[in-house]
């Protein structure tokens, strides 16, 4: 009886504990420059999983770091990427995962 008690504890609390990990960012807490680089998902931005508004805050707080010639290079990077086919983009992030 007493290990079933200790097996849910620890499922509660490691629920909980999962619970805090995915809170997700106020749109109001996002700085000024983070909101105007991010103004196309503000309408959903309380919608948006925890995890990618915390990628997108990070490619905002990122984006805003970089040089003007950091940013050049990085939207030829992305006209690039759009410019891919479906298969080729499955092999670029398969080759990724790998790498990683």
């Amino acid at each position: 009886m007493k290990t079933r008690l200790r097996i849910l504890i620890l499922l509660s609390l490691l629920h909980s504990a999962n619970l805090f990990a995915e809170e997700g960012i106020a749109w109001d807490s996002l700085s000024t420059e983070d909101q105007t680089l991010l103004k196309d998902f503000k309408k959903n931005w309380d919608e948006l999983p925890a995890q990618r508004q915390q990628r997108l805050q990070k490619g905002a707080d990122r984006w805003g770091q970089m040089s003007e010639e950091q940013r050049e290079k990085a939207k030829q990077r992305m006209e690039r990427w759009k410019s891919l086919d479906e298969e080729q983009k499955k092999k670029v992030k398969e080759r990724f995962e790998r790498f990683n």
